[in-house]
């Protein structure tokens, strides 16, 4: 892609789209991850200048940039009103969506931003692109890859990751299952003879 993907960012890190109506207001109070970042994150955290710069350049390459957004609706869009809880998402979900497509998730550069230009549904924008070329087609030397469509099938098992994470019982779940091994490792043989009941 020519522009190394700078309308998409230009677009993703839009101040109206990023804050909503609170964009047109003098008194409002600014997000304290804009004044400190670029104003995107992928699930390693905010994305630096620096950073952004190098994925930029790399964005300059002769490849494909896929470019997507995930919008939930009024009564889930609490899930994903601040960027740490994007971030969480993100990490969660998009390892095994970038390996469900056959790409390696550790050679994929992926940013993301929040917009809440429409505060009835808030929504995550995100692009990606390969990192470095990892694929073999007839040529000898390795190409990024040609296809850029995503097979229905991954998009399906996306839905059900998202809805996942969404639902509120995984927050239960995951905080019980943490609270479990907490408790086994607590509970050491050495120390007293387990019994079932404290297994359970």
């Amino acid at each position: 892609m020519r522009d190394g993907g700078n309308n998409i960012y230009k677009y993703m890190t839009a101040d109206r789209k990023l804050n909503g109506e609170n964009s047109k207001s003098e008194m409002r109070d600014m997000i304290s991850y804009f004044e400190k970042s670029t104003g995107v994150f992928n699930g390693d955290g905010f994305i630096s200048q620096e950073h952004l710069k190098e994925i930029q350049e790399r964005a300059k390459a002769d490849k494909i940039l896929w470019h997507g957004f995930i919008s939930l609706n009024e009564e889930m869009s609490r899930k994903i009103d601040m960027p740490e809880k994007c971030m969480r998402l993100v990490k969660r979900t998009f390892g095994e969506f970038f390996r469900d497509m056959g790409l390696d998730p550790k050679n994929m550069d992926l940013i993301c931003s929040l917009h809440k230009d429409k505060p009835h549904h808030l929504h995550i924008h995100f692009w990606f692109a390969e990192k470095e070329p990892k694929c073999k087609y007839r040529k000898r030397e390795l190409e990024y890859r040609h296809k850029g469509k995503i097979e229905k099938a991954v998009i399906d098992r996306m839905h059900v990751r998202l809805n996942t994470f969404i639902e509120e019982r995984t927050d239960k779940m995951y905080m019980t299952r943490n609270e479990a091994l907490r408790e086994l490792k607590r509970i050491t043989f050495p120390k007293s003879i387990v019994s079932e009941d404290e297994v359970r």
